[in-house]
């Protein structure tokens, strides 16, 4: 985002981009009415003006590598 400040313990966002994030944005949305007022999300804010930053920002948010079954192996009872 281009700034952020907290005003009266709320955060407001200018300018802001979803990098990581579109799925749950576009389910609070669509279920907005079912939503608790209790509901916390936690969330990372990153305020600059420098392009080249934030687009590494967005290419290493994105850039998770995928986890396959033998990779939870070591979680199963016989290895534990």
């Amino acid at each position: 985002c281009s700034d952020a400040e907290i005003i009266e313990s709320r955060l407001k966002v200018s300018d802001y981009v979803v990098v990581n994030g579109a799925q749950s944005i576009s389910t609070f949305y669509k279920n907005a009415g079912l939503l608790s007022d209790d509901l916390r999300v936690f969330v990372k804010v990153v305020a600059l003006r420098d392009e080249d930053l934030a687009r590494k920002i967005t290419v290493n948010s994105n850039n998770q590598n995928s986890i396959k079954a033998r990779d939870l192996r070591s979680n199963h009872a016989l290895m534990l």
